[in-house]
């Protein structure tokens, strides 16, 4: 018989089930991905560092895991919160079971919740903390507000991808926040040599590399954490290179182009349908998002919209005027069954090459 486990939010709301992982406590922000698989590249994803991550999907673990999908060398999650755990997996490429991989990675996991309540009330609240714990003395709201939620993310210094180094024929290169796997794949299959650059890299280090362009990843944390890389944008900016900004990148080059940025209530997290406003396509989209552009203040001799979410009716990208630059709210770069925005890619590919 499994360990009971406690989740407790910082409203009260109290969730108790049992032990899907590793024992002990974490005290993170509660963040919730929709999709229906995927859920091994979700755990690895650098952009969940250090959080707790929900899978509305209800029952997980059913196909097991495979190292080749993961998003990074490890996982990056603190803690892990499912409605029903299959400990049991079938599928011919599975190379072991959810529970085991949970505990090596030391995450503190939770199952057999409702999920979709606890969903409904990060729809509604955005961000929430919480202590997710297998030792009941822990789960209390002292605990909670007494102790930090998580450290401000890190430059990625163990970064998995090759330095950029001397000065490639179209090298494109990746200034990694928290950037995926699957991203550095999907550049590499547009022709390119693709290199990364860490996130404390300045403008006369990624102006001095010859480049076909930039690519800004999304990355873990709140967008007040990176406000020290707007210059180094403006800098880009003003240089003419060609940007490609992902979530996190999205709305820092937004930012350094004066345009507003707002809190996205309910947060994007997992599939989102989007829509071409210039082709009238509409696709499935991965999402990671807690702010948005406002479009209310977009000034036009800017940027264009040029993706929106069909739900909300909110940005999903933006083609900039000013510069040779494309913003993207989603992640183009077609993992986790969402495969439909490789095309975005290919434009920004175009720019260096204009």
């Amino acid at each position: 018989m499994r360990k009971k486990a406690i989740l407790l939010l910082s409203d009260g709301s109290r969730f108790e089930g049992q032990s899907a992982g590793a024992e002990g406590t974490v005290i993170a922000d509660l963040v919730f991905t929709t999709g229906l698989v995927g859920y091994l590249e979700g755990i690895t994803d650098p952009a969940h560092q250090d959080q707790i991550l929900i899978q509305t999907f209800p029952l997980i673990g059913n196909y097991g895991l495979n190292e080749a999908d993961m998003s990074s060398k490890s996982a990056t999650i603190k803690g892990y919160v499912i409605g029903q755990l299959s400990d049991t997996p079938s599928n011919f490429r599975s190379e072991g079971d959810l529970p085991s991989f949970l505990k090596k990675e030391n995450v503190v996991a939770i199952s057999g919740i409702d999920t979709r309540a606890l969903t409904k009330i990060l729809r509604s609240r955005g961000k929430v903390k919480a202590v997710l714990t297998t030792d009941p003395a822990q789960a209390s709201l002292d605990v909670l507000t007494g102790r930090a939620t998580s450290d401000l993310p890190k430059a990625q210094s163990d970064s998995i991808f090759p330095t950029c180094r001397g000065l490639a024929d179209r090298q494109v290169i990746l200034w990694n926040l928290g950037a995926s796997q699957g991203l550095y794949e999907a550049l590499q299959a547009g022709d390119h040599t693709v290199c990364a650059l860490p996130k404390d890299t300045d403008a006369k280090t990624l102006l001095d590399l010859q480049t076909a362009g930039i690519v800004i990843s999304d990355g873990p944390g709140d967008l007040a954490d990176y406000t020290d890389l707007v210059p180094v944008i403006k800098a880009l900016l003003a240089a003419k290179v060609p940007l490609l900004g992902i979530g996190l990148g999205h709305l820092l080059l937004a930012q350094a182009q004066d345009l507003a940025v707002t809190p996205l209530i309910p947060a994007h997290h997992g599939a989102q349908a989007v829509r071409d406003l210039q082709t009238g396509r509409l696709f499935l989209t991965n999402q990671n998002n807690h702010e948005t552009v406002a479009l209310e203040s977009l000034d036009t001799s800017i940027a264009d919209l040029r993706y929106q979410c069909v739900n909300d009716q909110t940005c999903a990208g933006l083609d900039y005027k000013t510069a040779p630059a494309i913003g993207l709210q989603f992640r183009p770069e077609g993992r986790a069954g969402v495969l439909d925005g490789l095309d975005v890619l290919a434009r920004f590919f175009e720019l260096g090459e204009e």
